[in-house]
């Protein structure tokens, strides 16, 4: 069987012979209905570009909370105590990845960041003498942050300096951060 995968049109990739399917693959050119969605009821596969949303949402939510406790001990030691938890979730974040330019991509083609910050802070000082004092701090702070696309199940394509449309590619990223200074 000869096919443009025979090395005479394009670098040969793999044979393809009849009913192999492998990791890479050429289309039949058969049309994929226009009405294809994902479970989110989002398009996962091939739409006509004037039906493409201009305007899409952009939304941030966040909640802050934030405490703090100052005690004296005595005349020579002051404790001070701080807690922090701060979360959020933006949505509509358009990519840039891939040399894409902002207002080409699809509302399917923008993510989803999530963070949660905590953040615990402890402090002594202390006068030892007339002309010596101390101070003691400790601290301890997490981030708990993620990216996904906004459409996950759609299959990304580029049709360059026109439209980017489809899954984010490089989502998801989970990454957490630990920190634990003594001073």
């Amino acid at each position: 069987m000869t096919s443009p995968n025979d090395g005479s049109v394009c670098p040969a990739i793999s044979p393809i012979t009849p009913g192999t399917i492998g990791a890479r693959f050429l289309l039949t050119s058969a049309p994929v209905p226009t009405g294809t969605v994902g479970t989110n009821g989002l398009p996962i596969a091939f739409r006509a570009l004037n039906s493409l949303d201009r305007i899409f949402p952009v939304t941030d939510r966040s909640n802050y909370l934030s405490t703090r406790v100052d005690h004296n001990i005595n005349a020579n030691h002051q404790l001070n105590v701080r807690f922090g938890f701060n979360t959020g979730t933006v949505t509509g974040i358009q990519v840039e990845s891939q040399n894409q330019s902002l207002g080409q991509n699809d509302f399917s083609r923008t993510g989803i960041t999530r963070f949660k910050d905590t953040s615990f802070n402890v402090g002594l000082n202390s006068t030892l003498s007339s002309n010596t004092a101390n101070e003691f701090r400790y601290s301890f702070g997490r981030r708990d942050t993620g990216f996904r696309s906004q459409n996950g199940e759609a299959v990304a394509f580029n049709i360059s300096g026109t439209a980017f449309i489809g899954r984010e590619l490089f989502s998801p990223v989970e990454r957490i951060e630990n920190r634990n200074p003594v001073c």
